[in-house]
């Protein structure tokens, strides 16, 4: 065995076995040695003799590994080297000397890791350092300093985690706050004073949580809330307040969601306008109109504004006239033509568009012109 208890045998064991370094004898543990034995294995730091452990062999253990600088002398540990420690490993911040520790650095660390404020020194605990803590974990919230609750961080705060609004006092809330608190959770509202739930609260409920328009107030009820109830859930048009029941309004509103028509429509607007309004904005609208309502004219029109509309029309109230125009409009809509309409002008449109031309039509032109 004496022919291997040589220095370049105990480097190449270094190198292959990254426990081998407690089995150096003492006579061999050079500083090459030494530094090969950090790189392998970064809790060797902890047997290198005092003399090779220098500022240049310690940086490159932290380099290696990042958990080097827990084994790194108190007196070694220079800002550069807690810098590159804390950079690829944020978990070592617990062994970086107060002395290094700076607010950019300490905000760094809590935003990747918020339990790292814990090695925080209170002097460096800023409101943003604070902030970025319980973004990830209120666990922290009750710890603030009274002195860092400030409304500016606390609506910081809330853009986060809105059932945050809980921890703050009444008194302290703003109407901003709560707005701000909804938008990120619904469940906040339990926690808003009843002078801050407006309107525009509301509205902001509706928007981000397909908050129902039925747990808003009448009075609070606006057009713009309305609109946006309606957007999301087609039952909204039930509650929208009769104030608000024009034509033009809830046209507006069936444009937002085409599915209104399918429930009840007040019978203040079962009138003409509103289901031509409502034929131009969805072509399918026609299949709800009131028996009453139904007559050559009103098809007529319908489909002189959405040519769609002649999919639906009831046979009886089919005219020539009437599919001409939506032929004229969209030449595909000629198979919904009945043969008894087509017209040689009617067919020559289509083809004349160049997009389609049914086949046999020729002939049934013919067979028209004949008759």
């Amino acid at each position: 065995m004496e022919i291997n208890n040589t220095e370049e045998f105990w480097i190449k064991a270094v190198k292959q076995d990254k426990t081998a370094f407690q089995y150096v004898p003492k006579e061999f543990k050079t500083k090459e040695l030494c530094l090969e034995a950090v790189k392998q294995n970064y809790k060797t730091l902890r047997g290198i003799p005092k003399e090779f452990k220098t500022k240049e062999l310690c940086f490159e253990a932290v380099k290696h590994d990042a958990n080097a600088l827990e084994y790194v002398p108190e007196e070694i540990k220079t800002p550069e080297l807690c810098i590159e420690a804390v950079r690829q490993n944020v978990n070592v911040f617990e062994y970086v000397p107060d002395r290094h520790k700076t607010v950019k650095m300490c905000l760094e660390v809590v935003k990747q890791n918020h339990n790292m404020l814990q090695f925080v020194p209170e002097e460096l605990r800023t409101a943003e350092i604070w902030v970025e803590a319980f973004k990830q974990g209120d666990k922290w919230i009750k710890e603030i300093p009274e002195e860092l609750r400030t409304a500016e961080m606390w609506l910081e705060a809330l853009k986060h985690e809105g059932n945050w609004i809980r921890e703050i006092p009444k008194g302290f809330k703003t109407a901003e706050m709560c707005i701000e608190a909804v938008k990120q959770n619904v469940s906040a509202f339990e926690y808003v004073p009843k002078e801050h739930r407006t309107a525009k609260l509301y509205l902001e409920a509706v928007k981000h949580h397909n908050f129902s328009i039925i747990n808003i107030p009448n009075e609070l009820r606006t057009a713009e809330l309305c609109f946006e109830a309606a957007k999301q859930d087609s039952f909204a048009f039930l509650e929208i307040p009769e104030k608000l029941r024009t034509t033009d309004f809830c046209l507006e509103m069936l444009k937002r969601n085409h599915e209104l028509f399918k429930r009840y429509i007040p019978p203040e607007l079962q009138k003409v306008e509103f289901w031509l309004g409502a034929v131009k904005i969805d072509e399918n609208a026609i299949n709800y109109v009131p028996d009453k309502l139904k007559t050559a004219e009103f098809f007529n029109k319908a489909v002189k504004q959405n040519a769609q509309a002649l999919k639906f029309v009831e046979f009886i109230f089919i005219t020539t006239e009437m599919c001409l125009e939506a032929v004229k409009q969209d030449y595909s809509l000629l198979e919904y033509v009945p043969d008894e309409y087509k017209t040689k002008e009617m067919l020559a449109e289509a083809t004349m568009q160049g997009r389609y031309f049914e086949s046999g039509s020729q002939d049934k032109a013919k067979a028209v012109d004949d008759d």
